[in-house]
């Protein structure tokens, strides 16, 4: 099964800096969290124009934290929202909140080893 988080592939774009990239990783998840749950709301309110830009956020930001399949699922969200496509926003928005857990389940993982390992150093 593939990862749902990429370490590599974070590290890469943060050039192996790990004090610059956990953080980072921390905030992201929040800022995620909260444009996830305030969907929902968004969507009621019928607001596609706000519920697609946070679909578009997360899909520019997701692959560049590690989460390529954050950022695929969030595509598909961001074109159901802009295509107003209801049926499409039923199936992609759990979807993507799926995507959202595994990330968070294992970006939380690798976090929690790495602190572990620079206190064991420290």
């Amino acid at each position: 099964m593939k990862a749902a988080f990429d370490a590599v592939k974070l590290l890469d774009h943060f050039m192996n800096d790990e004090e610059i990239a956990l953080p980072l990783i921390s905030r992201f998840i929040e800022r995620t969290k909260a444009q996830l749950e305030a969907v929902p709301g968004l969507e009621t309110a019928g607001d596609w124009e706000s519920a697609r830009r946070y679909a578009h956020m997360i899909k520019g930001s997701g692959p560049s934290m590690g989460g390529e399949d954050l950022g695929e699922a969030a595509a598909r969200l961001e074109l159901a929202y802009k295509n107003t496509d209801k049926d499409e926003m039923e199936a992609a928005l759990p979807a993507l909140q799926k995507a959202f857990e595994c990330y968070k389940t294992e970006a939380e993982d690798f976090i929690r080893v790495k602190k572990s390992a620079g206190n064991a150093r420290g």
